[in-house]
């Protein structure tokens, strides 16, 4: 009877092996048979089970920058984001009038560099006042400069080349409705750098995306800047200071284009 009682218990044990095994088996080939397969976090202690599936890579749309210089008159940013490549954008201060002057002697000062650099320099030009569309295609001609977009008087955004820099639509457009072009951002050839400063109807020629693309370049990293740096042109700040803190020119004054309403004197009272 003895024997039997043990013989049993020793099958007994073995089965309970046998089963143990085939579930550690189990449960160390569940998680990678099934592609994102649940994990199962047993807590001992509490005596509950917590469950997380494996996931890819999160795609985020916060910008890391990659690389920033501090100039004090002005400064630039380098960023990107899963979303969006490589971009870079110029800020200055623009606070005061001696602020935008400041800024205008950096780039006067930093246009030497762009200019022993050569090739083609990425710059937006601002004039001291709003040009005719007349004078801005002349100058566009012979400045050799590529126009990528031109701005107005008003919230006036237009686009042409440098052969044709706006049709002439859109220049009669331009100003007729906004005034006039106060600011263009393009490109020209670094030879003519120097040229357009001594140009007293322009107040800014920006060189800092010029810069600004190199800078990157040169600092090793690997990935090429997307689309145009982005900086603001600063005729905005310039007409709520007063243009003429900026200028030497004379300022035209605003013609009178409607005839003023003379209406007769009211017939005495009794």
């Amino acid at each position: 009877m003895a024997n039997r009682v043990l013989a049993s218990a020793a099958v007994t044990a073995v089965l309970l092996v046998i089963v143990a095994s085939l579930a550690l088996f189990l449960m160390a080939n569940s998680g990678s048979a099934v592609p994102n397969a649940p994990i199962i976090a047993q807590n001992l202690l509490a005596g509950t089970s917590s469950t997380a599936t494996a996931q890819g890579p999160a795609v985020s749309d916060e910008y890391v920058t990659v690389r920033t210089q501090d100039f004090g008159v002005w400064s630039y940013s380098a960023t990107r984001s899963d979303m969006e490549p490589l971009h870079a954008s110029v800020n200055y201060k623009h606070d005061t009038v001696a602020d935008l002057k400041a800024y205008a002697e950096a780039n006067k000062a930093l246009l030497q560099q762009v200019v022993k650099l050569g090739g083609i320099a990425e710059v937006t030009v601002n004039f001291a006042l709003p040009v005719s569309e007349d004078w801005f295609s002349n100058w566009v001609r012979v400045n050799h400069f590529q126009v990528d977009s031109a701005q107005g008087m008003g919230v006036f955004h237009v686009y042409g080349t440098a052969d044709e820099p706006l049709t002439k639509d859109e220049l009669a457009n331009l100003t007729t409705n906004a005034g006039g072009v106060f600011g263009a951002y393009g490109s020209v050839d670094a030879s003519y750098l120097a040229q357009l400063w001594t140009d007293p109807d322009i107040f800014l020629v920006d060189v800092t995306p010029a810069w600004v693309r190199y800078d990157v370049a040169q600092s090793g990293i690997k990935e090429p800047l997307r689309g145009r740096i982005q900086v603001a042109l600063p005729f905005g700040w310039m007409e709520r200071m007063g243009i003429h803190n900026f200028t030497d020119l004379s300022i035209p004054t605003p013609q009178t284009t409607f005839e003023p309403i003379i209406l007769s004197p009211a017939p005495d009272e009794p």
